[in-house]
């Protein structure tokens, strides 16, 4: 009887250690903090043990539990190891998996969102994030692991091992990289032999910033501007001297100069946001370096930039450009959201096209706009008349061409409505795919179900029928006609699709009644609009394997972001069953588990 009691004593209290083991681990984890330190011993006076090993220690101050655990003899069992670390951490990332999966599984349909990284230590990761309908949580991400041909088979890989069926497949978003988009070996064409429902979704937010990128290539004066805004940081954020005199003139520090970066959506905005605010402020500095500076080259390249900012067209250009992104910024931000759907992603795009169109037809009050900017910034408000060039005629012509004379008129088709009709054409094109796939769910927006007739509304049926005939059957139309005449007064009360979806899927009276009405709202939720949920892993990814933890193994790496990205499904894991599978793992030196 003495031995049972000592038996369940020693049980209790290992089980306490690694209650706080685990709780340590998962505070290290969704932190994105190290574990390890230089030298991992609890016995040496170095205190670069690492943070794992110090917060044990920092607890066993006040815990009894850890005094205990730490006043035994060093070569006792602890389960404080690295070993033991990364077992508990691969322990965790699987009970989190297992979890996510089985959500994911209990969903009919999910879609695949990928993206891929270059990571501190120069490995390519992919970040695999399933989206799938889950009553509130719609987004999981379940893996960090190159051509199109090896992303199909790790994908597919990473189904079978995580016990997904691709017959569940409903929709793939990438971005515009050749190897994920193209029609014909690219990722989602592959996929797409394998699974024809899964349609591709561009990702909009790539696809946006995109259209702003074709627009600057088109324009040579727009790409010289950019030419000159990124040659202005460089000059200033290249010497302390120089930005510390820069940041002096600046009244707010927020708005600080940013460097371009064509990949980042917002670069362009947060670059040209300062420049619009303080040009008087960087006119000074560069004007003060080109009459003082003790450098010859510092003189002549503040001289330089500062004349191309004194003229007019750029003034011009950066009141047009900042209007155009204004727009776009806030479409982009929207469009990254989780909640996001394709009918509200189609609307910000259209509004977005309507607010673009606007800005083409009002030239003057640009101009004019710009005219009051450069009075207040000390620059003459004219544009300047160029040298025309005559081109040769031409011996079976019978006039040349006519060149435009007026350098203002000249700026407003060579420039403005150039870029401002690219940008236009470029929505209208670009989302195309977007555009049809709300052209076939546009059956189950609110709006539709109030205004169109019972005939309209069947036909739009057929549509959503004959792209998922495995999913939606014939009684499909008869059963949204009753779900309208049921639910009349919701529908009528400017409800959203999200809402109404919601109301749909998460009343089980309501979902039982209507299963076919419910089988399109599920798969119309699931359908992805951006990778942001890839992008964000990997800002996830670099605070994890940053420069000192590029050594950082694949199997780890993975299971710390899961943890971190994952940490409210962590927290809400039963540790006494993790403690008993970590117990049944394998035998240890100890025979109290």
């Amino acid at each position: 009887m003495d031995l049972d009691k000592k038996m369940k004593f020693e049980t209790n209290y290992w089980v306490k250690v690694l209650e706080r083991v685990i709780n340590v681990t998962l505070t290290l984890a969704e932190n994105n903090v190290s574990f390890r330190g230089a030298h991992e011993s609890l016995y040496d006076g170095d205190n670069n043990r690492g943070n794992f090993l110090n917060i044990i220690k920092l607890l066993a101050i006040y815990d009894p539990v850890l005094q205990e655990l730490l006043s035994k003899d060093k070569n006792s069992v602890k389960y404080l190891s690295p070993t033991i670390q990364n077992e508990i951490i691969e322990l965790l990332a699987t009970e989190v998996k297992t979890k996510l999966i089985g959500q994911i599984n209990e969903s009919p349909f999910f879609s695949i969102i990928m993206d891929t990284t270059q990571d501190i230590a120069k490995v390519d990761q992919v970040s695999f994030v399933i989206r799938f309908v889950h009553l509130i949580k719609d987004a999981d991400t379940v893996n960090i692991v190159h051509d199109a041909e090896d992303m199909v088979n790790q994908l597919l890989s990473f189904f079978e091992k995580n016990n997904l069926s691709v017959e569940k497949l409903r929709a793939q978003g990438y971005d515009g990289a050749a190897n994920m988009s193209g029609i014909y070996n690219g990722l989602q064409a592959k996929i797409l032999e394998k699974q024809p429902n899964a349609l591709y979704v561009h990702c909009t937010a790539h696809n946006l910033n995109l259209v702003i990128n074709d627009s600057i290539k088109i324009s040579r004066e727009l790409h010289n501007f950019y030419d000159t805004v990124e040659c202005l940081y460089a000059f200033f954020a290249h010497s302390i001297k120089r930005w510390a005199m820069l940041m002096e003139t600046f009244e707010s520090k927020k708005h600080t100069m940013k460097r371009l970066c064509p990949t980042r959506w917002s670069s362009r905005y947060d670059s040209l946001h300062s420049m619009r605010f303080h040009y008087r402020e960087i006119l000074q500095v560069l004007t003060k370096l080109s009459l003082t500076s003790s450098k010859v080259t510092e003189q002549s390249e503040a001289l330089a930039l500062k004349k191309k900012l004194e003229n007019f067209e750029t003034v011009v250009i950066i009141v047009m450009e900042y209007k155009i992104l204004s727009i776009t910024k806030i479409v982009t931000n929207a469009l990254q959201s989780k909640n996001q759907d394709i009918e509200r992603a189609s609307k910000l795009l259209k509004s977005a096209k309507e607010d673009i169109s606007r800005i083409r037809e009002n030239f003057s009050e640009i101009v004019n706009e710009a005219a009051d900017s450069a009075r207040s910034w000390g620059i003459q408000p004219h544009f300047k008349n160029s040298r025309l060039r005559r081109v040769k005629k031409q011996f079976d012509e019978l006039s040349s061409d006519e060149r435009l004379t007026n350098s203002q008129e000249n700026f407003r088709v060579s420039v403005f409505n150039l870029t401002l009709d690219v940008i236009i054409s470029q929505i209208e094109n670009r989302f195309k795919g977007l555009n049809s796939i709300v052209e076939r769910f546009k059956v189950l927006f609110p709006s539709v179900l109030k205004d169109h007739s019972d005939s309209d509304l069947i036909q739009l049926t057929e549509n959503l029928i004959n792209f998922y005939p495995n999913d939606l059957s014939s009684s499909f139309a008869q059963e949204l006609l009753s779900f309208r005449h049921v639910y009349k007064e919701q529908i009528n009360a400017n409800i959203s699709i999200h809402d109404l979806a919601k109301l749909v899927i998460c009343d089980p009276m309501i979902s039982s009644s209507f299963k076919e009405v419910c089988c399109a709202f599920i798969l119309y939720l699931t359908i992805p609009i951006s990778v942001s949920s890839s992008e964000r892993s990997f800002s996830i990814l670099k605070l994890i394997k940053n420069y000192l933890r590029s050594k950082m193994s694949q199997s780890r790496l993975s299971a710390v972001a899961i943890l971190s990205i994952e940490n409210e499904t962590a927290r809400t894991l039963d540790l006494h069953n993790v403690i008993s599978l970590f117990a049944h793992q394998k035998a240890r030196k100890d025979d109290f588990f």
